[in-house]
């Protein structure tokens, strides 16, 4: 079994289709409306002794694709851990799947009442599913998807029963491929929090800086004005999980923003 925790801003469409699919807008940039929002890389964390082998962009200087990092963290005795993870930056758009293949079909669990709706004040947010600007669109064929809170945020916890061997994670024509003994990795674009000064938002409409805006991306019209930006989520159950930088970013208490959530059609 392997479960992917999909933490940060992600739009997840066919909540009531066959195809089904999760966008992450493209955050290599901020938005020109929103000059402030910091970068947004999407990137598949790994731990050291789950990665089999790699091959990911390797014609790319090696800080633009791949990070070997040693984190640190609290436990729940209080005693400091470190595990060393690899981050997999995704630097171009790129259509993403996981070894999911055997698992199908897909099925999302209540996404349309746990999840934060994408809309604006006029209730006619279209989300460009033809052409967004994503830096990563995921196809989701298999396995059940839930929705859960991680630091008062919706987190998906994606769990695949019965994935493929090899469990491969491909990227255009790039490619991860995990150890038979991997159970856990994390797709995310919120990595830069572990490092910048960020003090999180709360659910002000009207604060441009929040993070929720970068959705204009994937908007028809490239527009987020009227975006309504959700508070915490209410009736969820806690996240469980292991991932040492899921752990770390439980760590940073500074790290509370309703803004980087997940949302759905």
């Amino acid at each position: 079994m392997l479960t992917v925790h999909m933490s940060g801003l992600m739009y997840f469409n066919g909540c009531h289709t066959t195809k089904k699919e999760a966008l992450a807008p493209n955050g290599t940039r901020p938005p020109a409306d929103y000059p402030k929002i910091p970068k947004h890389y999407a990137s598949i964390w790994v731990e050291s002794d789950d990665l089999r082998e790699a091959n990911w962009w390797p014609d790319l200087p090696r800080d633009k694709r791949h990070r070997l990092l040693p984190l640190e963290f609290k436990n729940r005795d209080d005693e400091t851990e470190k595990a060393w993870v690899h981050e997999f930056r995704i630097p171009e758009p790129a259509a993403v799947t996981f070894p999911d293949e055997l698992d199908a079909p897909a099925h999302f669990h209540r996404f349309e009442y746990a999840l934060p709706r994408l809309q604006n004040a006029d209730n006619d947010f279209e989300v460009d599913v033809d052409d967004p600007d994503a830096i990563a669109r995921v196809s989701i064929r298999g396995g059940n998807l839930g929705v859960y809170v991680f630091k008062k945020v919706a987190s998906v916890k994606w769990v695949i029963k019965h994935p493929a061997d090899p469990m491969k994670i491909r990227a255009n024509q790039y490619s991860i491929t995990l150890a038979p003994q991997a159970n856990e990795i994390v797709f995310s674009n919120n990595s830069d929090l572990l490092e910048n000064d960020y003090q999180g938002h709360d659910c002000d409409q009207l604060d441009p800086n929040n993070h929720f805006y970068l959705y204009s991306r994937i908007a028809k019209d490239k527009n987020g004005s009227g975006l309504i930006i959700p508070c915490y989520p209410q009736n969820l159950q806690p996240l469980w999980y292991q991932h040492a930088y899921l752990k770390k970013l439980n760590d940073i208490t500074r790290l509370n923003d309703s803004g980087c959530t997940g949302t759905c059609c």
